[in-house]
């Protein structure tokens, strides 16, 4: 994480052709771009915005500012972040499959359908986060199995579906049998794939 922070006369001095925060948060932006760096973190007179209040603030002028600090992290960090992090919720998503066609099994429905619903939860996560991902490892030429990302999407999606179709029909042992085999195989898979980005990103960044 790198930090970088700027007093009341620092920013006067070194953005006096902005007019407003959100032109200083893009001029800085552009520049942590241009370093292969991506914002996580801003703070404005000592209170950490989120995307929310960073639109509220969007107006202050410059003469309004007493400190400001911006934390941003190379896109090399943010992947092997993102990764970690993906590879983490598979490992609890796994231990919540287990539970829900347990559950599934032994008639226990209602218990086992809020189960259910995070499961498909984590599941839309999942496969936004890996739709991210896959574009970071793709800037930063991150040499990826093209061939086993797509084979882990397909069977990824696939299983989702036929998950979907039998809960629909209520056919609740149909819907174990898919959380066992097809879903739990599927993120098994997807553990795999991330783990060996990781190494590979961990090799080649």
């Amino acid at each position: 994480m790198i930090e970088k922070s700027w007093s009341r006369q620092d920013i006067q001095t070194e953005f006096s052709d902005c007019h407003s925060l959100q032109e200083i948060i893009e001029k800085v932006t552009q520049e942590r771009r241009r370093a292969n760096e991506l914002i996580c973190n801003i703070r404005v007179n000592g209170e950490f915005l989120s995307e929310e209040r960073e639109r509220e603030l969007a107006g202050l002028g410059p003469g309004e500012l007493n400190h400001l600090e911006i934390m941003s992290q190379s896109q090399e960090e943010l992947i092997e972040n993102s990764l970690q992090g993906q590879i983490e919720l598979i490992v609890s998503m796994k231990t919540q499959v287990i539970e829900c066609y347990t559950g599934f099994r032994q008639r226990e429905i209602s218990e086992s359908y809020s189960i259910f619903c995070t499961v498909l939860e984590s599941c839309q996560f999942l496969a936004e986060a890996l739709g991210l991902i896959k574009q970071n490892l793709n800037s930063v030429d991150v040499s990826l199995s093209e061939v086993q990302w797509q084979q882990a999407e397909d069977v990824f999606q696939a299983a989702i579906k036929e998950l979907l179709l039998a809960y629909e029909a209520k056919d609740f042992q149909l819907a174990a049998d898919v959380l066992e085999y097809e879903l739990g195989e599927s993120l098994g898979g997807w553990e795999k794939v991330l783990q060996n980005c990781l190494k590979v990103t961990s090799s080649e960044v």
